[in-house]
């Protein structure tokens, strides 16, 4: 059975923050874009060990995926049976403190 997914108020305002963007310059990238991270939330929501170990912070293990040129970091709570998705980062940029 799939886990639910949840979005943290930080990773939520990346993901609209980096669709404006996108559709703003191209609407049609922004739709792509839109879509390669949904179809990888689907993916990660059924099979979420399978991808690698960012870092290990006090709230347990957080984990990373790519989708088109962004990498998704997210934790899996498994007693709740959900996965938190905590940021999403272009490749390009710094990686996100999670030290908080």
């Amino acid at each position: 059975m799939p886990l639910e997914v949840r979005w943290t108020a930080r990773a939520s305002d990346e993901v609209t923050r980096i669709v404006e963007y996108l559709d703003s310059r191209d609407p049609s990238w922004g739709d792509v874009v839109a879509a390669a991270i949904s179809e990888k939330l689907e993916f990660i929501s059924g099979t979420p060990y399978l991808s690698s170990i960012f870092e290990t912070s006090t709230r347990g293990d957080i984990r990373e995926v790519l989708a088109a040129s962004y990498r998704i970091f997210f934790s899996i709570d498994g007693q709740r049976q959900r996965i938190w998705i905590e940021s999403i980062r272009h490749v390009h940029q710094q990686d996100p403190d999670f030290s908080e």
